[in-house]
């Protein structure tokens, strides 16, 4: 994948936030912008494509898209098929950071 798409990735892991990371700060503030703004007009959330176009009126510092189950489906049959030919990594609770060679 780095390959492919000519990046360096690369992984650290910490204790403390093993299952946190920026993605999960980035959804709490949207979903705060989203609450906030049902809560203060008369705007209704009642599917993705309301929180979506709710979300993209009130931030341009994030950028929002929806994706559709095609959209996912089609991610996980690519990841299936690349990680099918990949070696797993042996008491990798012990790696604190991880390069993609």
């Amino acid at each position: 994948m780095s390959y492919e798409y000519q990046l360096i990735l690369s992984w650290h892991f910490f204790a403390t936030s093993r299952a946190k990371g920026v993605v999960d700060g980035i959804v709490g503030s949207v979903k705060r912008i989203v609450w906030q703004q049902i809560l203060t007009t008369k705007d209704k959330c009642e599917n993705a494509t309301d929180f979506v176009n709710i979300a993209k009126t009130k931030t341009k510092a994030i950028i929002i898209d929806k994706i559709t189950q095609k959209d996912i489906d089609k991610s996980i049959a690519q990841l299936q098929a690349f990680f099918s030919n990949t070696l797993s990594v042996k008491n990798n609770q012990k790696l604190h950071k991880v390069t993609v060679v």
